[in-house]
């Protein structure tokens, strides 16, 4: 996403009117200008844009295929989500043996491995419909094969996370957060912790705390693009 950011966004934008408003993130200052304050802050919106389809299509549903393959007619992953819900509040290890057992079935039949195919594409069309009107017309292409290989490895890698033992979580809190009064403007990416547990073969548990895999950051009211941005701003319209 970084790359992706930096490369396409760093420099220029589409030549469309409409740049300006789709943009224009509530509190955060114009991002539009080609000062470093404006490219750090635009590239961290784009960082943002992309996270919050593969968290909402990938990472947080319990079964992200359903969606696509036009099985979730009936509510599969809310089923699923429930189900696991239920056997977890009984027994953690339960909902461990079932949870796997669940989704190996699934993931490494011939309708799991094609619905993925079908998920790739689906959410790689969806970002570009999101981002692309920000790009330059002329590199699109380019752009779209980035973000099919980003979205390709979401996939693979969070199939094998959903297969492992410990319960492994993504959260991105959205934009309405910062107007209930948090500090955070603007959640870039999200927090992905896996829950220690112990061994499953050894009955153990473990409450030391959770192994982060990444850490959620977010644009907060005093970074420091942020004020830097906002002076700028001020200087131009002193003129």
């Amino acid at each position: 996403m970084e790359e992706i950011s930096k490369h396409f966004f760093h420099d220029s934008l589409g030549g469309r009117f409409a740049t300006r408003s789709e943009l224009q993130i509530a509190g955060l200052p114009d991002i539009t200008g080609q000062s470093e304050a404006a490219r750090g802050l635009r590239c961290l919106v784009i960082q943002n844009q992309i996270f919050e389809i593969l968290q909402r299509r990938i990472f947080e549903p319990f079964l992200f295929t359903t969606a696509f393959d036009g099985c979730d007619t009936y509510g599969v992953d809310y089923t699923l989500s429930m189900i696991g819900s239920l056997i977890r509040a009984k027994s953690v290890n339960r909902e461990r043996i079932w949870r796997s057992t669940t989704l190996r079935a699934i993931y490494g039949s011939a309708y799991g491995r094609k619905a993925a195919v079908v998920a790739a594409g689906v959410i790689s069309q969806e970002i570009m419909e999101r981002i692309q009107s920000l790009a330059n017309p002329t590199i699109c292409t380019f752009l779209f094969r980035a973000v099919r290989l980003v979205v390709k490895a979401a996939v693979q890698v969070w199939r094998r996370a959903r297969l492992e033992w410990d319960l492994i979580q993504s959260t991105l809190p959205s934009t309405p957060e910062w107007e209930r009064g948090s500090d955070i403007m603007l959640w870039v990416r999200p927090h992905v912790v896996r829950e220690r547990t112990g061994s499953l073969d050894l009955g153990e548990t473990n409450h030391e705390g959770a192994c982060v895999y990444l850490q959620g950051t977010g644009i907060r009211e005093d970074s420091p693009l942020v004020m830097a941005r906002r002076q700028e701003l001020l200087v131009e319209r002193r003129g």
